[in-house]
C-alpha cells in the first residue's frame, strides 16, 4: 500500500488500508483478487455493521450518536440503504469520495452500468476513464 493521498485525515480514516493511488478503502468496499473494488459493497461487512453496530465507513464500533450520509430523496423518504457512520467518517466521505462529490463526472463513469440509466440519453453519460 502507498502513503495516504489525503493529509489531516480523521484518526479512524487514517487507520484504513489504502489502495495503490493512496485512497483510504472504506469498510464497506469489497476486495476482489487482493484489490479493493469501490463499486462493490461487501455483504459480509454490511451484515457486521448492522448486527454489531459498526461504522459503515471505518468499521469501528459506533457510539451513542449516529450519522447517515444521505441524498435528498433519503431525507424525503426518511430511509437510508446504508448503515450509520461516525460523524467524522461521514464528513470525510462527503468531502473526499468521488462517487459523492462528482457523481456524474467522467472519472466515475466506469462505475455506472453499461446501458444508460432510465431517463438519460446515451449522449448524457460520459465516456469512462477511471475511478478517482
Amino acid at each position: 500500500m502507498t502513503e495516504p493521498r489525503f493529509k489531516g485525515l480523521p484518526p479512524r480514516i487514517a487507520k484504513l488500508p489504502t489502495d495503490e493511488r493512496g485512497y483510504p478503502v472504506p469498510y464497506f468496499v469489497e476486495w476482489i483478487d487482493g484489490k479493493p473494488d469501490f463499486r462493490v459493497m461487501s455483504s459480509k461487512n454490511l451484515a457486521r455493521a448492522v448486527k454489531y453496530r459498526r461504522c459503515w465507513i471505518c468499521g469501528e464500533e459506533l457510539g451513542r450518536f449516529l450519522c447517515f450520509t444521505i441524498g435528498p430523496m433519503c431525507g424525503v423518504n426518511r430511509i437510508s440503504s446504508e448503515p450509520p457512520s461516525h460523524y467524522d467518517c461521514a464528513r470525510f466521505a462527503v468531502s473526499a469520495c468521488p462517487f459523492l462529490t462528482r457523481p456524474l463526472d467522467a472519472t466515475t463513469a466506469i462505475c455506472r452500468p453499461a446501458r444508460p440509466w432510465p431517463g438519460l440519453a446515451s449522449s448524457e453519460i460520459p465516456e469512462s476513464r477511471c475511478c478517482g
